[in-house]
């Protein structure tokens, strides 16, 4: 499995963090879990580390489209905030881009970030 999690009880962070190259079914399953756990614990913040995040998916916009729909589930809270740092491929950068606009459109709270402490402080928001 290319992700992992942590929570930090301190914050109320569940942190994602993405390793490898992942499918778009690990994506998936990244996000359900996140929704899941959320649901179980009332977690509401999350951090997606994507700094290692890589991706061989032809169809990455359609699968970023799709990955937004998950959000669409009414067990979501919608006062949810999820942050995702962003690697310094541009490539990927843009497919995180178009999730943070399709969840946005949503009505969620989805940013990306390019600094960790900058995607915590909006967190504690």
């Amino acid at each position: 499995m290319p992700w992992k999690t942590q929570f930090d009880p301190d914050t109320g962070i569940l942190e994602i963090i993405f390793s490898d190259v992942c499918s778009p079914q690990d994506l998936a399953e990244a996000v359900l879990y996140s929704i899941e756990y959320s649901v179980q614990h009332g977690v509401l913040r999350f951090l997606a580390d994507c700094i290692d995040y890589q991706s061989d998916d032809q169809a990455a916009i359609t699968h970023a489209y799709q990955l937004g729909m998950l959000y669409e589930d009414p067990r979501v809270n919608r006062l949810m905030k999820e942050a995702i740092l962003v690697p310094e491929d541009e490539k990927i950068r843009s497919l995180l881009a178009f999730f943070e606009t399709t969840t946005q459109n949503r009505g969620f709270q989805v940013r990306i970030f390019d600094d960790r402490q900058a995607a915590l402080d909006w967190l504690a928001e």
